[in-house]
């Protein structure tokens, strides 16, 4: 079979027609066939709702503070995806304890470890994915917001929708292999959410510690380093299959700011997504 020409979607659809082979079926069964320990964290949020963030706290505390990595994905893997890109989920990480990315609902998520889910208003996560995918997954100009809530928020065929992962994880946030937090009070305390952190995973962390984190996981610090953080494994190993043009797009650290929606979305389209949330 011949590879797609290497051409930027132009639309939501043919994004999605390139996107379903960002990952493989085995890749994916890989994923579902780890076995967790009692001590693995699982960091699942929503995409752009904090999970790069999330790795990074996570990383940084278990060693102590370790940026001797190319890319984050290297020593905290994507669950989903690892196996496209070269990594062994089973083979030992470079401290404990263990640490997984996942973008899975609760019901699908292998069970067994701990998870931390970060929760972050859906029209924030709506321009972050924006901003994100505008010049890697579509061509910069060819899609708007309004198309990209359309599809992803508003269309209610669409099976991985903002709404769906919230609703699978809401239920479990009172139990105590589960800690959910709000994006909104991690940017407004996030010493506060180290320490929050910290317990959950069982690290055992002196204020110098949580310091010295909370400055690494800053998004001065994130933003300095971003080639650590912009999924340059994923793409390098995935974008020619789903015939994405090598190059393109923006760090995965830009702003995250609290608002960014009340100056770029259209009030119409935030009148209908705040319905939406109602719902």
């Amino acid at each position: 079979m011949n590879a797609p020409p290497l051409r930027r979607p132009t639309s939501v659809p043919e994004m999605f027609e390139r996107v379903v082979h960002m990952f493989t079926p085995q890749a994916f069964e890989h994923g579902m066939a780890l076995v967790p320990r009692a001590d693995d964290v699982f960091i699942a949020p929503y995409p752009k709702s904090g999970t790069t963030w999330l790795q990074q706290i996570v990383h940084t505390l278990r060693t102590g503070g370790d940026m001797d990595f190319d890319e984050i994905t290297r020593v905290v893997p994507w669950l989903e995806a690892a196996l496209d890109m070269g990594l062994d989920l089973d083979a030992p990480q470079r401290a404990e304890p263990r640490a997984f990315k996942t973008h899975l609902a609760w019901d699908l998520v292998p069970k067994g470890g701990r998870y931390v889910v970060a929760v972050r208003d859906p029209r924030d996560v709506l321009v972050s994915q924006f901003h994100f995918w505008e010049g890697w997954l579509f061509e910069p100009g060819s899609v708007t917001l309004d198309d990209l809530a359309e599809h992803f928020f508003l269309d209610p065929s669409m099976p991985f929708r903002y709404w769906t992962h919230l609703a699978s994880w809401w239920p479990q946030r009172t139990r105590p292999d589960v800690l959910m937090l709000c994006y909104e009070d991690m940017r407004a305390d996030l010493p506060g959410t180290v320490r929050r952190v910290a317990r959950f995973i069982g690290v055992d962390a002196d204020a110098a510690l949580l310091e010295h984190v909370a400055h690494l996981a800053s998004f001065e610090f994130m933003r300095a380093h971003a080639r650590q953080f912009d999924d340059h494994l994923l793409r390098d190993a995935r974008d020619a299959v789903c015939g994405i043009p090598p190059g393109g797009g923006a760090g995965k650290v830009r702003a995250g700011n609290v608002g960014d929606h009340r100056r770029e979305l259209s009030p119409a389209m935030a009148a209908r997504l705040e319905h939406a949330w109602t719902q």
